[in-house]
């Protein structure tokens, strides 16, 4: 068909029209994205805008943005975008997130300028997300710090301590220890001193504290620097392995078991000799073999009275040779003139070792067997001093070698005896009173060996005898070899 002229009029209105619509921004925007570059990833924001009176609004929307870096490290610069709220309320918007960018905070801020007259300010921080999200869930989620009173949503409080508790921060630097545990770059400081049990301590505490248990206010100092009080508190047990040095058998001892005093010179406390004490705790009856404990051993039963000591090969350094278990040293310088001025003494006596049995009472004297054969032979034996010498070695054995050397004026005696007696004897079982006791001497020697040397005489530097004492008034029984 022919063109005619209105069909050329119509066609430049169509061209105008296409112009002009090319021209006018449509009101679905696409912002920042758009402007910094299309392949930034992008949120497309849809929502219904209404007034309080449940009324939807119309009017424009202002968008602001500070320059700011994504959390993909894509920079976007800062700018700015208007949109317009239809006249059914839609408002639809497409915006590069800010959520987790740097610097921390950044944010998109919107005003509305309603028909109404109304403006109003919003604080947006948009996340990544495939699928649209509301203004509602966007909007006041932090206000920046110039706003005088900021508030946060409820999913920036949750993802803050998330954050904190796994050691880290909104910004994913680490700024706290975890929970369950990790390694600290600087000093702790506490605010004070605990008061509950499973508190930390802080080194003013534990000074303190290792001080007073030093000083013996809350415990026994192994080595305290003066005396302790030890305050039992009621109800409690206190025992001790060693107290002043002393190892108690009541603490060594196997239960039920009476080797306190074994275990105890066994024990590696006493390699070198010790000092055991079997104390009134310590109920065990137990057979006591010195030979078997270390040298320098010392057991002192302070139960019933009683104390051995034992000393094994002991070292006379002042006469290599000969080994002494103890040596008395008696040395006497003063005249009788001295000890009378000082003591008003008129008969001075300087012993080595004194040594005295008492038994005021008790004892017993029974019939022999051989008077009434119904009462056994019991008789009480007393001695001031007795020596055994028990020897299965070679050489020479004397049982009690005796040296006296005598340079003064006066008498030089050597086992002088003086013996009192009242109280005779009564039958076959008593020996009266004698200076010597009945000996007898056995010699068991083999027919192949040779007779054993005769015992050293010592040195005879007097012919004294020493005074005699007085005979028994009768002597039932009695031999002298």
């Amino acid at each position: 068909m022919p063109r005619t002229p209105t069909h050329h009029w119509l066609i430049k209105l169509l061209l105008l029209a296409t112009l002009f619509a090319g021209c006018n921004p449509s009101p679905i925007a696409t912002v920042a994205a758009a402007q910094s570059s299309p392949t930034l990833p992008t949120t497309q924001l849809i929502d219904t805008v209404y007034r309080a009176d449940g009324s939807t609004a119309t009017g424009t929307v202002l968008i602001s943005w500070p320059a700011f870096t994504t959390s993909t490290g894509l920079s976007v610069p800062s700018g700015n975008t208007s949109v317009t709220i239809s006249t059914s309320g839609v408002f639809t918007v497409t915006l590069v997130p800010n959520a987790g960018s740097n610097p921390m905070g950044s944010y998109y801020t919107a005003v509305y300028h309603l028909d109404d007259g109304t403006v109003s300010r919003e604080y947006w921080v948009v996340p990544v997300s495939t699928t649209p999200v509301t203004i509602a869930t966007i909007k006041s989620t932090v206000l920046p710090s110039s706003v005088a009173l900021q508030t946060v949503t409820k999913s920036y409080v949750d993802t803050a301590i998330a954050n904190a508790v796994t050691g880290g921060t909104t910004t994913g630097t680490t700024a706290y220890v975890p929970i369950a545990g990790g390694t600290m770059t600087g000093p702790l400081l506490l605010p004070a001193d605990p008061v509950s049990t499973l508190q930390a301590a802080d080194k003013h505490y534990v000074d303190i504290s290792v001080a007073s248990v030093s000083g013996g206010a809350g415990g026994v100092a192994l080595h305290p620097a003066a005396s302790q009080v030890i305050t039992q508190p009621t109800a409690t047990n206190l025992s001790v392995n060693r107290l002043n040095g002393a190892e108690y058998a009541s603490q060594y001892a196997t239960s039920g078991l009476a080797n306190g005093v074994t275990n105890a010179t066994a024990s590696s406390d006493c390699t070198s000799g010790c000092e055991v004490k079997a104390d009134p705790s310590y109920a065990a009856n137990e057979v006591l073999r010195p030979i078997q404990w270390p040298s320098q051993t010392h057991v002192e039963d302070t139960r019933k009275g009683g104390r051995w000591d034992s000393y094994i090969n002991p070292e006379n350094y002042q006469s290599p040779g000969l080994e002494y278990g103890q040596s008395i040293d008696v040395v006497s310088t003063r005249s009788g003139a001295a000890l009378f001025q000082l003591n008003g003494t008129q008969s001075p006596t300087s012993a080595g070792l004194f040594v005295s049995d008492k038994a005021p009472v008790g004892g017993s004297n029974l019939y022999p067997k051989t008077i009434d054969t119904t009462v056994p032979y019991f008789k009480s034996g007393y001695s001031a001093l007795v020596v055994n010498g028990n020897y299965n070695t070679q050489g020479q054995h004397v049982l009690e070698p005796r040296l006296i050397d005598c340079y003064g004026v006066g008498d030089c005696l050597i086992g002088s005896q003086y013996l009192v007696s009242s109280g005779g004897f009564r039958d076959e079982a008593d020996e009266g009173t004698h200076p010597r006791t009945s000996r007898s001497s056995k010699i068991h020697r083999s027919s192949m060996a040779p007779a054993p040397p005769a015992a050293p005489q010592g040195p005879r530097r007097s012919t004294s005898r020493p005074p005699q004492a007085p005979a028994p008034r009768a002597t039932a029984a009695s031999s002298s070899t």
